[in-house]
This record gives C-alpha cells, sequence and structure tokens, in this order.
C-alpha cells in the first residue's frame, strides 16, 4: 500500500522523479531488496514490481530504501508507525499466503486440540499431572 501511495502522489505531481523510502525494520529492507523465497515473499514481490514498473516509466527516476532508527524522536517517524499499524487492520486485496494458511491452520488445529484435550482427558490418577501440561504442535526438549 505504501509504495502505491507514493507512486501515485509522485505521478500527481509530475516533476517528482525521486523518492527515498525510511523503513526503521532491517529485515523488511533486506526482504524487498531480495525477495527470494521465504515468509512475506509475495509482498516483496509487489513492492519490487511496483518499483520497477515506476522506475521504467521514466529513465531519471530514482527509487532508494534506507533505513533510520526507530523511536529517536526522528521527525515523522511515529505518525508512519500508526499509519502502518493502522494500515493492518485494512482488508488485503491479495490472496492469502502459504505462511498465512499454515500459520492459521496451525492456530485452529491448536485451539481445537486443546479444547478436545480439556474436556476428554481424565483429571485423575497417574496422568493427571502430565494432563496439565499445555499442548505443544512440535517437538520440546
Amino acid at each position: 500500500m505504501g509504495i502505491r501511495t507514493v507512486i501515485a502522489k509522485a505521478d500527481s505531481l509530475h516533476r517528482t522523479h525521486y523518492i527515498h523510502i525510511f523503513a526503521d525494520n532491517v529485515s523488511a529492507i533486506k526482504t524487498v531488496s531480495d525477495p527470494k523465497l521465504r515468509q512475506g515473499q509475495l509482498l516483496a514481490y509487489i513492492f519490487c514490481q511496483h518499483m520497477l514498473q515506476w522506475l521504467q516509466k521514466n529513465p531519471v527516476n530514482t527509487l532508494r530504501v534506507a533505513w533510520c532508527p526507530g523511536h529517536l524522536d526522528i521527525l515523522g517517524n511515529e505518525p508512519a508507525d500508526q499509519l502502518t499499524k493502522e494500515a493492518t487492520l485494512l482488508a488485503s486485496s491479495s490472496e492469502p499466503t502459504i505462511t498465512h494458511n499454515t500459520h492459521h491452520a496451525r492456530e485452529c488445529l491448536k485451539r481445537d486440540w486443546t479444547i478436545l484435550w480439556r474436556n476428554s482427558s481424565p483429571q485423575q490418577g497417574s496422568w493427571a499431572t502430565a494432563n496439565q501440561i499445555p499442548l505443544f504442535l512440535h517437538l520440546t526438549s
């Protein structure tokens, strides 16, 4: 959403050929600069597609993504963080990712499994203590 908004604004001004995006999240910057297979790949791909389309419109167009420290009273950082949080509540225009679907399926499985475990497990006898241990979907040591 951010890259689309910035590009639309730059295009509406007609004489803006330089976009500088600051982010206080190193992981996000690395992800959009190298959209290989990983979590968030779809969003990184969409970001790169918008970025490349804008850069190819005009040979003088330039776009830079840079890191800035967060929460150090940098002008505009706190409002940008607030807008980002609000944007996460908006409906997505893209299909859910495999990562999202896997996470959602695991959460549903764990919730249903916990309910079944609590309702059907005996709370007395030699296994009563073990039946109180929270359930995990992965091996623990």
